[in-house]
């Protein structure tokens, strides 16, 4: 049993550096982690190397990014990380009539602490906005689905 929890703690460490790493930007977007005898997961940063999630002035920013990382993303396995500001944006998963409105009437989870990394634990469209104000009608949203393999 010892032994066990030895291995979650290393598990959480790696990842915690990796993590931090990843936020710094300097790693690459997309991080490759072995956390056992052929298990390993990736780290897919939000808007690519030293993303962030916040504004951008393409409201579809999100939207054209996530088309080349649909496919990288096992689901049920890699995480996608949001970097943001504390206080000025969070992340909040969300159905799709309330994704497609700009509104929050029973969010499934939401994050105000960054970085949120998030799994996807299926292959099917899992809807991301910011709670904040006007923001999700400033284009900070995401629908993105882990096709990965």
């Amino acid at each position: 049993m010892e032994a066990f929890k030895l291995i979650i703690f290393m598990v959480v460490m790696v990842t915690c550096m990796q993590i931090h790493r990843t936020v710094d930007g300097n790693q690459p977007e997309v991080q490759n982690i072995t956390i056992g005898v052929g298990q390993s997961y990736k780290t897919i940063v939000v808007g690519g190397t030293g993303g962030s999630w916040t504004i951008q002035s393409d409201p579809s920013f999100y939207n054209t990014w996530k088309k080349d990382q649909e496919k990288l993303i096992k689901p049920g396995v890699d995480y996608l990380v949001f970097n943001f500001q504390n206080g000025i944006h969070t992340v909040a998963e969300v159905s799709t009539a309330d994704y497609n409105s700009c509104t929050i009437t029973k969010p499934i989870k939401v994050y105000s602490i960054s970085p949120a990394n998030i799994i996807l634990p299926d292959a099917k469209p899992h809807n991301f906005i910011c709670t904040i104000g006007d923001h999700c009608k400033k284009g900070l949203k995401l629908s993105i689905t882990a096709l990965g393999h």
